[in-house]
């Protein structure tokens, strides 16, 4: 297990490290249709899991780790991810351009120490797959 990993896992079971003093941030696309795959219109409730990771509940198609679009903004000491000035929370649905991909597809991943790879298998991702957004906004 990396360093990095290690550092993070232990801040999740400690509950005491913000993001902004370690971990991984928050996971973006570096631009519009960056990673691969089919571009849609996709729907789905956020999930916010007890380790901090984000999903979006799709129904029958399950859930997927978010991969935000670029320029997205996080507040309250990088614990929150901002959309459209709004704080993102578990009571929220999600709408926005992007791809329903494996998580093979992001930089990286076939190796546990890189950004991707800790991140997204932290996540689950390797399980559940991702949501890469191109946009998205908070449903109204």
């Amino acid at each position: 297990m990396s360093m990095r990993l290690a550092a993070v896992l232990m801040c999740a079971l400690l509950a005491g490290c913000s993001s902004s003093e370690v971990g991984f941030g928050t996971p973006v696309q570096p631009s519009p249709g960056a990673f691969p795959g089919h571009r849609e219109t996709i729907t789905g409730a956020v999930e916010v899991q007890g380790n901090g990771c984000i999903d979006l509940d799709l129904g029958a198609q399950g859930r997927r780790w978010i991969v935000w679009p670029e320029g997205t903004t996080t507040g309250g000491d990088g614990a929150d991810i901002i959309v459209d000035d709004h704080a993102v929370t578990g009571a929220d649905t999600l709408t926005g351009t992007g791809a329903l991909a494996t998580a093979s597809v992001l930089p990286g991943w076939e190796s546990e120490d890189s950004y991707f790879g800790g991140f997204g298998r932290f996540c689950s991702a390797d399980d559940l797959g991702i949501v890469v957004f191109d946009d998205v906004a908070v449903a109204s």
